[in-house]
């Protein structure tokens, strides 16, 4: 049986939380692509309705139509044989009015079934973290040489982490599948993808569609479940993306411009890439529901930054190279927040080919040629509050892996 590729179109919903109240909601529907042969014809269908209260979530398997029952009337998501990628994204925000939601599957033939499935759950913001109670493992690109880093600079001890190789998470991206570190390509192995079980990095069977040696980036998408791995850098740039799921990769829409070390961020809760270290442009690319979009081009001719996205849904980027200053390191952050670019703030020391990440309204930013740790304090309206370096790598670690956890993980 031949298998069909997913095809979402871009809705807004909002769901019944109180009948008189206007809430603020925000869309995410993602598909997962078409299923091997011998596995049937298996489609899932997910849509995703996000507000501050909660989540609801409706899915369908098997071969269907999909009729989502709206006040304003249904909206249908299709099957189709002729669309040419196998996973779209899409994202959208708006104040809505409030309504159930009804999910309709349609068989193939004339039987026809209605299912309905409401799932729960409560999101929370993101709340302020004692830096003495943030704890980050730091693999660099010499496993046996991690650490552990307190967010208040008090601590720094050795930790233990097996790999088959010292150099496993050399160039290699990283990102969170299922609230599990995952690393992506690299030096040891261009196509591996590895997952972080207790101390030791795992190689798993499944491999990326496309070799990405260097330069390329991992993003954490659909709240966790997924990653976007796109971009890198081996003999000639890639344009090219692919959806992680836990299980298997599928590809995903090309970029226009190459982002070798161009990182991934969310911009607008959509995956964004600024500059290229090999082209040297200023160009800024979003992801959307048909394929890659420009966005306002960086002042600079930037690249090896380091991309964070705010809850506010603006985009921090965080030191790197000017390229059109003769390669000059950068301590600029800069955001990018109504399709503008300004200048946030600045780093204590500039830097470049660093790794960054957002806990608790601080990020700590962890510096290669400088050495230099800083933390990035926010208050509750994310305006910068101040900026303080709270140690230094023990060597130029570039690149590092960073995962939040507790005070004696593998020490």
């Amino acid at each position: 049986m031949q298998n069909l590729h997913l095809r979402i179109l871009l809705f807004t919903l909002c769901f019944e939380l109180c009948p008189t109240e206007q809430v603020f909601c925000s869309v995410v529907v993602f598909g997962v692509a078409r299923a091997p042969p011998d596995r049937g014809m298996k489609i899932r269908i997910i849509a995703k309705i996000e507000s501050q209260e909660s989540i609801v979530a409706c899915s369908l398997i098997e071969r269907a139509t999909c009729t989502v029952q709206l006040a304003s009337g249904p909206i249908l998501l299709t099957t189709s044989t002729s669309v040419p990628t196998t996973t779209e994204i899409a994202t959208t925000s708006k104040s809505l009015s409030t309504t159930g939601l009804t999910t309709t599957p349609i068989a193939p033939e004339t039987t026809t079934t209605t299912t309905t499935t409401t799932t729960t759950t409560t999101t929370t913001e993101i709340t302020r973290i004692e830096p003495s109670d943030v704890f980050i493992l730091v693999i660099p690109y010499k496993v046996d040489e991690s650490y552990l880093q307190s967010g208040d600079g008090s601590s720094q001890v050795s930790a233990t982490i097996n790999a088959s190789d010292n150099d496993y998470t050399g160039y290699a991206a990283h990102a969170l599948v299922n609230g599990k570190l995952h690393i992506f390509g690299g030096i040891s192995d261009s196509k591996k993808i590895a997952r972080l079980d207790d101390c030791s990095l795992n190689e798993l069977t499944v491999r990326l569609d496309e070799e990405r040696y260097h330069g390329h980036a991992a993003l954490s998408i659909e709240n966790g479940e997924k990653a976007l791995i796109c971009f890198g850098y081996l003999g000639d740039d890639r344009k090219t993306c692919e959806i992680f799921d836990g299980s298997l990769t599928v590809s995903t829409f090309a970029a226009d411009w190459a982002h070798s070390y161009g990182g991934l961020g969310l911009y607008k809760n959509q995956p964004t890439s600024v500059g290229c270290r090999s082209e040297k442009h200023r160009k800024a690319e979003t992801l959307s529901a048909t394929g890659w979009n420009s966005l306002p081009d960086h002042p600079k001719r930037i690249s090896r930054h380091s991309l964070v996205a705010l809850e506010n849904q603006s985009l921090l980027l965080i030191g790197g190279i000017d390229w059109g200053n003769g390669g000059a390191d950068q301590s600029g952050i800069w955001q990018l927040k109504h399709e503008n670019w300004n200048q946030f703030g600045e780093l204590l020391q500039a830097n470049y080919r660093g790794s960054a990440i957002y806990i608790g309204r601080s990020i700590y930013y962890f510096g290669y040629y400088s050495r230099a740790i800083q933390r990035l304090d926010f208050n509750e309206a994310e305006d910068l509050q101040n900026v303080e370096q709270i140690g230094n790598q023990p060597s130029h670690f570039y690149l590092p892996v960073l995962f939040q956890t507790v005070s004696n993980y593998c020490i």
